[in-house]
């Protein structure tokens, strides 16, 4: 397989993810805006309630955040601070991203393997409308964590791979 053939692999792989990240953040805020909206329009048009109103947003705004998170990693966006590396020859600035994808990589991963002991504490509970486990939600936690370790260990194959030239010395 040539490195160009690899490249255009974790541009393919990235964009998948990037396409059901943002698949996810616009469910939700649509679902959430409704929601809150037909709240309102119940309660201050027709004077009722919708008991179930205020357990949808909870549920999907965890969703919406780790979304989120996933699309700033994929876009490289997330918050960094690069004075330093910036001051850094290209060589070592790449070495840097390197150590850091790693990072990023190893922290998402680990923090996901425990997730199912976390998961374990909430798998009695249900929300007290809908009687949906309240787990539903706090799966996007170790969801969000594997997609963003999967976006680090792309990008670190990326990098890893490119000439040092090519890369316009950007860390």
């Amino acid at each position: 397989m040539s490195v160009q053939t690899f490249l255009a692999g974790i541009v393919r792989l990235r964009s998948g993810i990037r396409i059901a990240a943002s698949a996810v953040v616009l469910a939700t805020t649509v679902a959430i805006g409704c929601t809150l909206m037909l709240g309102v329009i119940v309660r201050y048009i027709l004077a009722g309630s919708v008991a179930w109103a205020s357990e949808v947003p909870v549920m999907l705004f965890p969703w919406l955040i780790m979304a989120g998170i996933v699309l700033a990693a994929v876009h490289e966006e997330h918050l960094g601070v690069d004075f330093f590396a910036r001051k850094l020859p290209p060589a070592w600035q790449r070495a840097l991203q390197l150590a850091v994808l790693v990072l990023v990589a190893a922290l998402m991963l680990a923090l996901a393997a425990q997730a199912p002991s976390i998961l374990s504490f909430m798998q009695y509970r249900s929300t007290p409308v809908l009687g949906l486990p309240s787990t539903w939600a706090f799966y996007s936690v170790p969801i969000g964590m594997l997609a963003v370790a999967a976006v680090a260990l792309l990008r670190l194959a990326e990098v890893a791979t490119q000439p040092l030239a090519g890369r316009g010395g950007r860390a």
